[in-house]
């Protein structure tokens, strides 16, 4: 059983003309798991990866997949995006502090882009998508006591749909085995 946190990047498939993207957030997950063996194990986990945010005020420009859009009144769209999955994880112990490891797995991931705008537009959900992708990743376990070890990864997940991007998940975190 364990947690991470870390930062978040998501590829919201946009380039900026004048208005602003920001899609770097705090991202976190937490997890649990089971050894098959030395070298295998399985986890589940739920991850929620912050959101992106796209700024700008009325006449302000940016591109989504090649077309050219226009804010039309200020605004403000977060894409926030959640995900439950599970994977399977291969390690080695390279000594009895660290074992590298590698996980490859599926995850259900909902999207929402949420508006929030001046009026008469308002505020809300404007957009959703959902979804079932691969992920993997990979990083290092580093043995604190027996029972409690420090955790670093970077994991890269596939959002397809509409949506068509990715997003990585760069954290630390503990976990605790019993």
């Amino acid at each position: 059983v364990g947690g991470s946190l870390g930062q978040s990047d998501i590829d919201t498939n946009i380039t900026t003309g004048t208005a602003t993207l920001d899609e770097e957030d705090l991202g976190w997950k937490i997890y649990g798991g089971v050894n098959i063996n030395e070298y295998l194990a399985v986890e589940v986990q739920y991850a929620d990866f912050g959101a992106a945010t796209l700024n700008g005020v009325n006449g302000s420009t940016f591109t989504l997949d090649g077309v050219a859009q226009v804010f039309v009144t200020t605004a403000q769209l977060d894409a926030e995006v959640d995900s439950i999955g599970f994977s399977v994880v291969a390690g080695y112990d390279i000594n009895e502090y660290l074992r590298p490891f590698a996980k490859l797995g599926g995850h259900s991931w909902d999207l929402e882009i949420i508006q929030t705008a001046a009026t008469p537009f308002g505020s809300g959900t404007i957009a959703a998508d959902d979804g079932f992708d691969l992920f993997f990743g990979g990083g290092f376990k580093i043995k604190v006591t027996d029972n409690v070890s420090g955790v670093v990864e970077i994991e890269h997940y596939k959002l397809g749909g509409q949506v068509n991007s990715s997003l990585n998940l760069f954290s630390a975190g503990i976990l605790f085995t019993f």
